[in-house]
């Protein structure tokens, strides 16, 4: 995979935090933690989130937390997170695909899951899918309208957005080799690129 991203000149660039239960044995506490608990994580986020952000400044990076399908990766539950909590230097990574996945009609999923984090947008993960799971696919493979997303992608007041493409690598004995599927992913970033333009 590394000699296919380097020939097409691309770079493989994100961290993601755990999004299920871990029961681990190797688990130092007894206790299991999962964000997805809501209840039972919210102050141990803040604490964890608040630490975070003052080590990442003082090493350039900026810290986002991600739109999701969960209950507290909803865009109006992360907007009120960081009102209440007033961590202020915590930003969001806007996932598109999850956006497309929320719970608002079809034609308004995209702007209606912008809206709320649209000011604090520091990032963007661009992939595709059909509107029910979290397929992964490169844009313009499912049924997202890429010109609207684009629009309101636009609609960011920080200029320059980093645009990730985040795609999973399609597995088993009918996928196409690796070096197949990051060249159409190149084929899909450079139609995006043409759009965004």
């Amino acid at each position: 995979m590394a000699d296919a991203l380097e020939a097409h000149k691309l770079q493989l660039v994100s961290l993601h935090g755990p999004t299920s239960r871990d029961v681990s044995a190797m688990r130092e506490s007894a206790m299991p933690l999962s964000i997805c608990e809501v209840e039972r994580v919210r102050d141990a986020a803040f604490s964890t989130l608040e630490h975070l952000i003052l080590h990442a400044h003082h090493a350039g990076v900026t810290v986002c937390i991600e739109n999701t399908t969960s209950e507290m990766g909803d865009p109006n539950y992360l907007r009120a997170f960081v009102d209440e909590t007033r961590l202020t230097g915590l930003r969001f990574n806007f996932d598109i695909g999850h956006a497309y996945l929320s719970d608002f009609q079809e034609d308004e999923r995209i702007e209606k899951s912008f809206a709320p984090l649209h000011d604090l947008v520091s990032s963007v993960h661009l992939h595709d899918n059909h509107g029910e799971k979290d397929e992964h696919l490169p844009p313009y493979d499912g049924t997202i309208d890429w010109p609207a997303a684009i629009k309101v992608l636009k609609s960011a007041p920080q200029s320059n957005v980093p645009l990730v493409l985040e795609l999973k690598e399609r597995t088993g004995p009918e996928a196409p080799a690796a070096a197949e599927q990051i060249a159409a992913a190149k084929r899909a970033l450079d139609r995006f690129e043409e759009t965004w333009t």
